[in-house]
């Protein structure tokens, strides 16, 4: 799980259960207990073996699965853009899994322990693997706002370099992190902000505010998707019958699954942060924050699984050994006969031809099945 006190975990502590320099006491540090540490390796290691098989190649979709499972929106930049998320995702997950298991096996957290008692590397590893962890979660808000934006560019075709892409998914949380780390750990590990004052406030907004502009900016866009691709499709054909209804829900039925998967992730590190700043600290108060605790130890890992079925879509339960050499030997079976696409341009430099951001194979009836 990803939460901006960690980064408080690795302050020093002293004999009366509080944080040097500080007001936060050890009891806000229950998230870094080993029931945590066990939803937190249960999780995380289910969503990265999760992925891992979804990912597995499948060889040529079967042309009898519907639409609404499999994958839509596709093309090189919205394809760039997922599997930067799912890099992040996984990598975060990943963080979250060596976290847990080295304080589940006994190696201390440092707030637990008196100053001078415990190995400097406690103090390495404990900040490394927390803003490792807070960066690639930090990352994959920016990718989801990336996602969004990569859509909204291409359906207005303006040119979208991948340079500014990876400016806003890797570099731009970067900056975002090492100004918590520094806000936090300012200017030793002896001082630890635990009052709700101005660094505080900035701790918490370097996690929460790239998570409230995907709540408010990605649905806007992906609105205005829906209706733009309706649009074309009119345009381009002609008509709008119920071939051409079912791909506009299934566009919509995807983009609405990707917005509840980030609800769901990360609803309950928002509401723990508002009681954070809530004042006054009781036993009931501390019950909840355990609780809201537990449900982040399975939520924010599993974002990596649920990201990945609502971006790429359910593949089918079996992977072909075939498929799988000839994407390790590079080699394509698909023809080019066995492609269509709707004329949905992805963004590019003049010098490239448009390629479909959304595209299927095969059609049967009434119902339109993706390119793989």
């Amino acid at each position: 799980m990803s939460y901006p006190l960690y980064l408080l975990s690795c302050c020093h502590g002293d004999s009366d259960g509080h944080l040097i320099n500080s007001t936060l006491s050890r009891d806000h540090l229950i998230f870094t207990d080993d029931i945590t540490n066990v939803f937190c390796i249960i999780s995380s290691t289910l969503s990265l073996l999760g992925v891992f098989y979804l990912l597995l190649p499948r060889g040529n979709l079967d042309l009898t699965t519907p639409l609404t499972h499999t994958r839509i929106l596709t093309g090189p930049s919205l394809k760039s853009t997922v599997l930067s998320l799912f890099a992040a995702d996984c990598l975060a997950a990943a963080g979250i899994l060596i976290r847990s298991c080295v304080w589940l096996a006994g190696y201390p957290v440092p707030a637990s322990y008196l100053k001078g008692t415990l190995e400097e590397n406690s103090y390495v590893f404990c900040i490394a693997i927390n803003v490792w962890i807070q960066y690639f979660y930090v990352s994959t808000y920016f990718w989801n706002l990336n996602f969004a934006l990569e859509l909204f560019t291409s359906l207005k075709h303006w040119p979208k370099t991948a340079w500014t892409r990876n400016l806003l998914g890797w570099v731009l949380p970067g900056v975002v992190c090492l100004i918590g780390a520094v806000v936090a750990f300012y200017p030793s590990l002896d001082r630890c902000y635990g009052t709700r004052n101005l660094e505080w406030t900035i701790l918490f907004l370097s996690v929460f505010l790239p998570v409230s502009l995907v709540v408010i900016i990605n649905p806007i866009i992906f609105l205005y998707a829906t209706r733009t691709i309706r649009k074309e499709l009119i345009f381009h054909s002609g008509k709008y019958t119920h071939s051409e209804r079912g791909l506009v829900e299934a566009v919509q039925l995807k983009l609405v699954l990707i917005f509840i998967v980030f609800i769901f992730c990360w609803t309950p590190n928002i509401i723990a942060a508002i009681l954070e700043g809530i004042p006054g600290e009781d036993a009931t108060f501390f019950d909840v924050l355990q609780i809201l605790w537990i449900v982040m130890a399975i939520c924010n890992p599993f974002q990596a699984l649920l990201n990945c079925l609502a971006y790429y879509g359910w593949p089918g339960w079996k992977a072909s050994c075939d498929a799988v050499t000839d994407f390790l030997c590079h080699r394509n079976k698909t023809t080019v006969e066995e492609r269509s696409a709707l004329f949905l341009s992805t963004s590019c430099d003049k010098n490239c031809e448009a390629t479909p951001i959304l595209t299927f194979k095969g059609r049967r009836g009434s119902t339109f099945y993706t390119d793989t």
